[in-house]
């Protein structure tokens, strides 16, 4: 005749010897079982098993993930509207001085003397170097705005290669 304690001494060795996973250990505990398990038993290893601190971990990964989203989203629209921003403000510089170039050339078509054509041939030059170096800031600051996304992207990146771990700071058994 089996006792309450070789019963529990025989289901503490099926479970010490079984895989760490806890259907396995289960399952294999009920095969190997010469021990009949109580129904409301198996009842309380399947709780165990599908325990509410698994689901509140899903939870948590799921709220962490939702705000690096929300991170995401902030910061790349701060960044479309900051390159937005700059764009416009660049190309609106550059649309004025090509404004000031036709202007230069009109008045030097019209100029009565040498030294005045001269002179706005010199001011048509500088407005065009101006130009090209404010062309040249608007390519430089795209060059800058998407180094800026893709330190973004890899920040994200690196906030979705996690790795999850799961240990045992303690163990409390207890018996009925």
């Amino acid at each position: 005749m089996i006792t309450d304690y070789h019963a529990k001494y025989y289901a503490y060795e099926l479970t010490r010897q079984c895989a760490a996973d806890g259907v396995d250990r289960l399952s294999q505990s009920l095969f190997d079982a010469t021990v009949d398990l109580n129904p409301h038993q198996i009842n309380a290893a399947l709780f165990a098993l599908n325990n509410p601190l698994n689901n509140h971990c899903i939870n948590i990964i799921k709220i962490v993930n939702s705000r690096n989203l929300a991170f995401f989203d902030e910061e790349v629209n701060k960044l479309d509207h900051w390159a937005d921003d700059l764009k416009f403000g660049l190309e609106q510089s550059i649309k004025e001085i090509d404004q000031q170039i036709k202007e230069v050339r009109r008045n030097a078509k019209i100029a009565p003397t040498l030294a005045e054509k001269l002179a706005f041939q010199k001011q048509q030059q500088e407005l065009e170097r101006t130009r090209n170096k404010q062309r040249k800031e608007l390519f430089d600051r795209q060059d800058e705005i998407d180094e800026r996304r893709e330190a973004l992207i890899g920040q994200l990146e690196s906030k979705l290669n996690q790795q999850i771990e799961v240990e045992d700071l303690f163990i409390i058994h207890w018996s009925l």
